[in-house]
């Protein structure tokens, strides 16, 4: 959290004196979004066409805040973004080969924290963490190649 100053001036209605005024404020970066624009544009240089971008865009545009997850079927990618289903299944394929997005359960992905997560620092990690660990799980089941499908 950081503080702003801003200069301003106050008129006594009685007396029509004027002060200064200095207005201190609080600035939370709570309420927005923070992409890491260089390892954004990796994962989008990865990206073969701009229709397989536009999946990407949507995917950003519907993340769940509290943890990033996101919803939705490869059907249901394509019906609402007007896109092949075929191509919603190379993007999501090359984003979760890239580690930008993980498999959580059918329809259910996570978006990797390290990419774009809303909220403050603190949160962040949080997020990290929980992906991190939903990572191991992953791994320790022994069914690794099961998990990405």
């Amino acid at each position: 959290m950081s503080r702003k100053y801003q200069d301003a001036y106050a008129i006594n209605r009685e007396t029509g004196e004027v002060m200064d005024l200095v207005i201190d404020k609080e600035v939370s970066s709570q309420n927005f979004w923070k992409i890491w624009l260089s390892d954004i544009l990796t994962i989008m240089g990865i990206i073969s066409n701009s229709k397989q971008l536009d999946v990407v865009l949507y995917i950003m545009q519907h993340i769940k805040q509290s943890d990033n997850t996101f919803i939705g079927t490869y059907g249901e990618v394509a019906k609402k973004t007007g896109i092949s289903e075929k191509t919603v299944a190379t993007a999501f394929r090359t984003l979760l080969k890239n580690d930008f997005l993980r498999k959580i359960h059918s329809g259910v992905y996570q978006v990797n924290p390290k990419y774009i997560v809303k909220g403050n620092e603190n949160k962040r990690r949080m997020i990290i963490n929980y992906y991190n660990t939903l990572n191991l799980y992953a791994k320790d089941d022994g069914n690794t190649e099961q998990n990405e499908k």
